[in-house]
């Protein structure tokens, strides 16, 4: 992702921080991002999106003959997947839907009276065409949660769109339901950085991201609201400088507090919807709404999803986009009316029904000196994506995880080649579980590739970068390191083996393998020597499946696709929306309330209310 980013213009133009200060500055940068957006390439509401706070706050800054350009990109530019036009933009996934959403709402309310060429409408007509989708997401992201859950990259993406409605929207009911959506945001950053670093289980994530805490697109964003000290100076050609930049948002005193509070704290959350619920939570199968919800998780070829997928992808003619070239299988009129597309989509299971982003129930354990996080049993042996399943924070420079590597399916497109890669989601989705400073992760892998895919590899592989630790060992099946105060503690099913090439990738062999993570710390465990010893102690045993093993006081046991147990007694992994100290939420609720110290915030969508204590 970051080496196609590198040969497109930058999100945001650094001069905006000139701007911001009153200063006139070269406008070449404008006139860059709006020749990228005529250009209707993908990733254009990116820009699109800052030209609209460029308009908004800084016109008068500009000259005529600038703003002139801007308004005939504004009007001819295609925001949404219902207009004319061939060109291979992604709109339809969770942080592109409100980024052109935001971007058309606010574009018409700026020229009203005027002509949008690409579809005809007014300025007015367009505020009407997108209105309602912006708040059917601001609704959707309160009643379920983030799709992308806990996405270092793609929050910072929803942010500009969440900036700008707030900033600029004259639509009450928006500004208000747009800043609750804002708090939930912020709201899971908090609780899920570890002193400013946001790098937890993800429903998606990159290699730059995921490997090192200092790599997270958010960390701008967590530097400007706790100062934990993690940047130099900000970086304002990026999009989190709209969040620096904003004019009418307060980040609530309880998420500031809650981001610094460094005592030891489980957190528990669920974040959007399996397939398979759907229609028992109310959807409604057969409705656009809903296949536009489904398109946000990336759920196209599923057999839930997709006979309203081809329904789309014909009406509104998308044959051309070239994210979506593997569904020209799938279109031709006899399966479509047939209905026998979902029936092949289960029996076939093509590689790509694993790039939807499907409900995950995530387990984090902070403390002081490190952090781990997992997404709890999500779908085990299903392909994967972009998810980062498991993940240990124990530095501001050192993450731990495992993957399954993938191997690229969708063909040679430079814009369809960059994941799922090495090490970027999963080949195949391992069980993983967690309960606070253990992890357990089980990997079984077929004998034999699946339908469309190209190849399988059959070992696992850990990220134990050895060379930023103070001290780190690797003996058979386990590795320990220290950074600091902090320990970890690697054990596999069999011997592990590093990389040639790769000194921080540790490699196990074989199609049945599995992981154990143990995190530990001087406060905890006394000295590395002490923790070695404890480590050295635990003698996990794997027969039929089911990882057993003993750590602590504690049994520890999880069954593939099956029982995870502590000491006997099965713990549930279907989590509420939030379980944690500061506050308990169930899905789809009516009100949130956050508690941290003597403060408090009280949400709620449907009355538009906002209450801090």
């Amino acid at each position: 992702m970051d080496s196609v980013e590198a040969s497109r213009p930058p999100k945001c133009i650094p001069e905006i921080e000139a701007l911001a200060r009153g200063e006139k500055i070269d406008e070449s940068g404008i006139l860059t991002l709006c020749a990228y957006v005529d250009s209707r390439e993908d990733c254009a509401d990116f820009r699109m999106a800052t030209l609209i706070r460029i308009l908004y706050q800084f016109r008068d800054l500009l000259s005529e003959e600038t703003l002139a350009v801007m308004k005939k990109s504004f009007l001819a530019f295609k925001y949404w997947m219902d207009e004319p036009g061939d060109d291979s933009m992604c709109l339809w996934s969770e942080n592109h839907q409100i980024l052109f959403a935001s971007c058309e709402y606010l574009a018409g309310q700026f020229y009203p009276e005027e002509i949008f060429s690409n579809n005809g409408m007014t300025g007015l007509e367009r505020v009407e065409h997108s209105g309602a989708r912006v708040l059917k997401w601001m609704s959707d992201r309160w009643d379920w949660g983030i799709i992308e859950w806990h996405s270092n990259v793609y929050y910072e993406e929803d942010l500009p769109a969440l900036c700008n409605l707030i900033d600029f929207t004259a639509d009450e009911e928006i500004v208000r339901k747009t800043t609750l959506v804002m708090d939930l945001f912020l709201t899971d950053i908090a609780m899920h950085s570890w002193k400013g670093c946001f790098n937890v289980s993800s429903g998606r994530c990159y290699e730059r991201q995921k490997m090192s805490p200092m790599g997270a697109d958010t960390l701008q964003v967590t530097e400007s609201i706790w100062g934990f000290g993690n940047i130099k100076e900000y970086d304002y050609s990026t999009l989190s400088a709209h969040f620096l930049l904003m004019q009418n948002y307060e980040v609530p005193t309880v998420i500031k507090q809650i981001g610094q509070d460094h005592s030891p704290a489980e957190i528990r959350t669920s974040n959007g919807i399996n397939l398979a619920e759907m229609k028992s939570l109310g959807f409604d199968m057969k409705s656009r709404d809903t296949v536009i919800y489904q398109w946000a998780m990336e759920a196209f070829s599923n057999p839930e999803s997709v006979m309203g997928t081809m329904t789309l992808y014909k009406d509104w003619k998308m044959e051309k986009n070239r994210f979506l070239r593997g569904l020209d299988v799938l279109a031709n009129p006899v399966l479509r009316k047939s209905g026998i597309l979902p029936f092949i989509s289960k029996t076939l299971n093509p590689v790509f029904n694993g790039v939807a982003i499907q409900r995950a129930n995530t387990y984090t354990f902070r403390t002081e000196n490190y952090m781990m996080s997992t997404a709890c049993a999500y779908h085990p042996g299903d392909y994967g994506d972009q998810h980062h399943i498991w993940t240990a924070t124990l530095s501001k420079d050192i993450n731990v995880f495992t993957t399954h590597p993938a191997v690229l399916s969708f063909g040679d497109d430079e814009l369809l080649s960059l994941s799922p890669n090495n090490w970027v989601g999963n080949g195949r989705n391992p069980h993983s579980v967690q309960y606070k400073n253990v992890g357990m992760s089980l990997y079984e892998l077929p004998k034999k590739k699946g339908f469309m895919e190209k190849h399988l590899h059959h070992f696992t592989h850990a990220w134990f970068p050895s060379d930023l630790f103070d001290e780190a060992f690797l003996k058979g099946h386990r590795a320990l390191g220290r950074i600091g105060n902090t320990y970890c503690a690697l054990i596999g099913a069999s011997d592990l083996k590093r990389a040639d090439n790769n000194p921080s990738e540790l490699i196990q062999e074989g199609r049945s393998t599995w992981w154990v993570c143990i995190l530990g710390s001087s406060n905890e465990d006394g000295s590395f020597d002490e923790f070695k010893a404890k480590i050295s102690a635990v003698k996990p045993e794997y027969y039929n499946q089911n990882l057993i093993f003993n750590y602590g006081n504690s049994e520890y046991d999880l069954k593939w696709k099956g029982s995870f147990r502590i000491d006997g007694k099965d713990q549930s992994l279907d989590f509420q929306r939030l379980e944690s100290p500061w506050g308990k939420v169930q899905r789809k609720p009516k009100k949130i309330k956050l508690e941290c110290g003597e403060s408090s915030l009280n949400l709620n969508f449907k009355e538009m209310t906002k209450k801090e204590f």
